[in-house]
C-alpha cells in the first residue's frame, strides 16, 4: 500500500494575558467606646487591564489555495486506495479455484478406478457403474466451480470501472494542486507529486494484472470444461461397453 503523508501547515495564534492590579488603602479614625478604641480600615480598590492578545499568522489567500488543494488531493488518494481495496477483495477466487481443482482431481480419480474396474481379469460391473457415477457428479462439481469463477472474474472486471475513476479524479486533483503551487511564491508544505504518481503507478498496474488474471482464470475455467466433458464421455463408454 502506497504511504499518503499529509503535510499541512497550520497557523495558531498565541494569546498572552497581562493583568496589572493595585492596591490603595484608607484608614479611618478611632471611635470611641465604653472601654476600648477600635480601628477599622477601608476596603482596598484594585484595577486590572483588559487582557492583551497576539493576532494570529494569517495565510495568503494563494497558500490557503494550495491547503485547499491538497485537502482535495488527499480526500481523493483516500477513495482510491477504497477503489484498490474493492478490487483485490474482488479478486479473491481462492475458494472456486480449489473447488474446480479437487473436482477434476476427483473425476480422474474416479475414472482411473473405471477403467481397472473393466479391464481387469475380473469384471467388477458394480465398481465400474460405481465409478461412471462418482465421475459424473465430479464432472458436474466442476461445472458449478467453472460458474461459479466466471461470475467472480465477472465482478473483478467491473471493480475496474471505479479504480480508474478514481485514478482519474486523483490526476486531475494532483494538476490542480501543481497550478496552485505555481502560482504561490511561499507555498506551505503539501503532498508531493512523487507520492502521487507512486499512488497512481500501483493503481495502474493492479488494474492490469487484474484483468489479466481474471482472462487468464478464465481460459483455465474453458480448458476444466473441456477436460470433464471428455471424462464424462470416457466413464460413460466404458461403462456401456463393459457392463
Amino acid at each position: 500500500m502506497v504511504t499518503r503523508r499529509l503535510r499541512l501547515l497550520v497557523a495558531l495564534g498565541a494569546a498572552a494575558t497581562l493583568t496589572l492590579s493595585g492596591c490603595s488603602s484608607a484608614g479611618s479614625g478611632p471611635a470611641a467606646a465604653p472601654s476600648s478604641s477600635t480601628a477599622s480600615a477601608e476596603p482596598s480598590t484594585s484595577t486590572s487591564t483588559s487582557p492583551a492578545t497576539v493576532a494570529p499568522v494569517s495565510l495568503t489567500a494563494g497558500q490557503q489555495k494550495v491547503l485547499a488543494a491538497n485537502a482535495q488531493l488527499t480526500t481523493s488518494l483516500f477513495a482510491l486506495s477504497t477503489a484498490s481495496v474493492a478490487v483485490r477483495t474482488a479478486s479473491n477466487l481462492a475458494t472456486q479455484r480449489k473447488q474446480l481443482a479437487n473436482a477434476v482431481a476427483a473425476g480422474r480419480t474416479a475414472l482411473a478406478r473405471e477403467r481397472t474396474a473393466a479391464y481387469a481379469t475380473v469384471r467388477n460391473c458394480t465398481v465400474v457403474r460405481s465409478n461412471e457415477s462418482a465421475t459424473l457428479s465430479a464432472a458436474a462439481q466442476a461445472r458449478s466451480a467453472v460458474g461459479a469463477q466466471q461470475a467472480g472474474t465477472s465482478r473483478m472486471r467491473a471493480s475496474i470501472t471505479p479504480l480508474r475513476a478514481a485514478m482519474a479524479r486523483v490526476s486531475a486533483d494532483l494538476a490542480a494542486l501543481r497550478a496552485a503551487l505555481a502560482a504561490e511564491p511561499h507555498p506551505p508544505s503539501v503532498l508531493t507529486v512523487a507520492e502521487v504518481q507512486q499512488a497512481l503507478t500501483a493503481a495502474s498496474t493492479l488494474a492490469s494484472t487484474t484483468l489479466s488474471t481474471a482472462s487468464a482464470t478464465d481460459a483455465k475455467g474453458t480448458a476444466a470444461l473441456s477436460n470433464v466433458a471428455q471424462m464424462s464421455g470416457s466413464a460413460t463408454s466404458i461403462a456401456s461397453k463393459a457392463c
